[in-house]
């Protein structure tokens, strides 16, 4: 029973996430996309890299499965020459991950880690691949350090939610990842929201009503925190 509670915030949980920070992922989007094209200008520039060239399409040349397959080799070589080369590695790893070899991608970004330990964002996308894998104590160290070198990193505390809620379901751990999420970034309304709705699927509406007028105080305009308000209080 309680699984299957926690299960459904986790669903509950995604619809909210995509309410709060549309707008917020457009521009992050954007900026990935930017810094994937920019690195792929530079090693191509270099001679690194066996890519498609730029279509004009913002982020048509992502390299496709092909184009990581042809990639593949020519970054090993190079990684043979600068072991410690993290730029090669990160982009070795995505290209482990395109053709869905995620057990090398693991690997390859563990083998980053011992040249670059202060990245965040290694440790998180390392997180993605050993969630995908299921292997979920690896994932939660992984975005544990993510969250330890930057508190402010918003998609690691929900990713590590997401472990607590399915995969090593534990909803103590669910409400103190959100707990600390707010705590780190206290004017960030999307971590009231996401444990104000995980309170309601496990019935605390009282907390949940606490957290919405929170919510409130901090963004008066906003609209789901508002609506849940009347919602609980009738």
């Amino acid at each position: 029973m309680e699984q299957d509670q926690m299960q459904e915030a986790h669903k509950n949980w995604k619809l909210y996430v995509i309410m709060l920070i549309a707008g917020v992922g457009i521009s992050m989007i954007v900026g990935y996309v930017y810094v994937k094209y920019s690195a792929y200008q530079m090693m191509k520039s270099e001679g690194k890299v066996a890519l498609v060239e730029p279509t004009g399409i913002p982020g048509a040349d992502i390299p496709l499965v092909q184009d990581a397959i042809s990639s593949i080799p020519l970054i090993e070589e190079q990684s043979l020459a600068e072991p410690a080369n993290a730029g090669l590695l990160r982009q070795q790893a995505r290209n482990y991950i395109m053709i869905s070899d995620l057990k090398k991608a693991a690997s390859t970004f563990e083998q980053e880690s011992l040249v670059n330990p202060n990245d965040p964002t290694l440790y998180k996308e390392m997180g993605d691949v050993y969630s995908q894998l299921r292997e979920s104590e690896k994932a939660v160290a992984s975005y544990t350090k993510s969250i330890e070198i930057n508190p402010a990193d918003n998609n690691s505390y929900i990713e590590l939610a997401n472990i607590y809620s399915v995969q090593l379901p534990d909803r103590e751990k669910v409400i103190f990842t959100y707990e600390d999420a707010i705590k780190n970034n206290p004017n960030n309304v999307t971590f009231y929201i996401l444990l104000a709705s995980f309170y309601e699927r496990i019935e605390l509406s009282q907390k949940a009503l606490d957290l919405y007028r929170r919510v409130v105080s901090i963004d008066p305009a906003n609209s789901i925190a508002t609506r849940k308000i009347e919602e609980l209080s009738q």
